[in-house]
């Protein structure tokens, strides 16, 4: 497989995958360079919409800049509503109560084992949380102490829980990346996770509004999410441990 102009460093190797992270084994996605070597590793929770094509979209577009990515199937096979809105899958996600929660820490343990062939994640690990996806991501952060999290429109952030999460992760690296015009994550949710998190860096895309990752949904801006792309690969070369 070869690499085309403007498709990233690596070829990768991409499909679904099983979890041995506890009983039962968990599904999901995974992409790695299809290199020899042990890739620094993120666990990417996606939002309410599940592990949907965009998602592992976006793990394959990671995984070419040199990461093995791993996106679990919080949903359990169970595919949560997408359309007419989010509002019917973020109440399916509500559901899973603190299921994903478990689910993440099983599998930064799976990943973290140093016995694994194609993670480095036993000397750190990064975490990308998406959307309404940001609780059980950041929860999930506090107890596993991630190496650097990057956030995309976090659904929530603002609450008194998730401060306090956010700031149980304590000096972690955080990047987080929002739209102006997001009526779901505003302006004074940055500040008040900033305070929490002084050490965190937020870029706010103009004239953008929520979702804009998602090229399924009406908010997607593809110029602002090839550059949030670019940005997330970037924060995380800087901060996970290099390739063993």
């Amino acid at each position: 497989m070869s690499v085309l102009k403007g498709e990233g460093k690596v070829p990768i190797l991409f499909g679904s995958t099983s979890i041995a992270a506890g009983n039962p084994t968990l599904g999901g996605y995974l992409a790695r360079p299809d290199l020899q070597g042990e890739w620094p590793t993120i666990i990417v929770v996606s939002s309410a919409f599940g592990l949907t094509s965009n998602v592992k979209d976006l793990v394959r577009k990671l995984a070419r800049e040199g990461f093995a990515v791993v996106a679990p199937d919080l949903y359990r096979g169970q595919k949560p509503p997408r359309f007419p809105d989010a509002g019917a899958a973020e109440a399916a996600f509500s559901r899973l109560d603190q299921r994903p929660v478990r689910d993440l820490l099983a599998i930064a343990s799976f990943i973290r084992n140093p016995a694994g062939f194609f993670s480095n994640a036993e000397r750190g690990a990064g975490m990308f949380v998406i959307g309404t996806g940001a609780e059980a991501g950041i929860t999930a952060a506090a107890q596993i102490g991630p190496a650097a999290m990057a956030v995309a429109y976090p659904v929530g952030i603002a609450g008194e829980n998730m401060l306090q999460r956010l700031g149980a992760v304590g000096t972690t690296p955080l990047l987080g990346l929002v739209g102006r015009d997001d009526d779901r994550v505003t302006l004074d949710d940055v500040a008040a996770a900033r305070r929490v998190a002084p050490q965190s860096e937020w870029v706010v895309y103009d004239a953008t509004g929520h979702d804009f990752l998602d090229d399924g949904q009406p908010d997607y801006e593809r110029g602002t999410a090839m550059d949030a792309i670019s940005r997330i690969a970037d924060f995380f070369e800087k901060h996970l441990p290099p390739m063993a």
